[in-house]
């Protein structure tokens, strides 16, 4: 009985530290139209594409070491009825990773077709 509640407590700690710090996924940014920004304004938004990049990297870390940590709270209270728990947050890490992933390359792709456009548009 007492092993159940350690796991019950450390379960609603986890998940109470997570909601309450929690990693923050950075805003999306806004992707310059390349038929109509001046050179400034595609400067700017290069410039915003590197920073958003940048915050995914820092997000990622941020998940990944509170999934460690909340990994070693549920090994420390009961090592093998916690087993399900760190699968499961496992399971929940590698969804946000890769959702983030997916979320860079597609706006990555976005911004390169803009960056395209505003070149031919401005060829000399």
């Amino acid at each position: 009985m007492k092993n159940i509640s350690k796991v019950i407590c450390v379960t609603a700690l986890i998940f109470s530290a997570q909601a309450s710090i929690g990693c923050d996924y950075p805003s999306k940014i806004s992707i310059p139209d390349g038929n109509t920004v001046t050179k400034e304004e595609m400067v700017e938004g290069i410039r915003a594409m590197k920073k958003w990049q940048a915050d995914l990297v820092v997000y990622r870390t941020c998940i990944v070491e509170e999934t460690e940590a909340a990994k070693k709270a549920i090994e420390t209270a009961d090592p093998e009825k916690g087993l399900a728990q760190i699968t499961a947050l496992e399971r929940q890490l590698d969804l946000k990773h890769n959702a983030s992933v997916d979320d860079e390359i597609k706006i990555g792709a976005d911004f390169n077709e803009q960056i395209g456009n505003f070149n031919s548009k401005n060829k000399k």
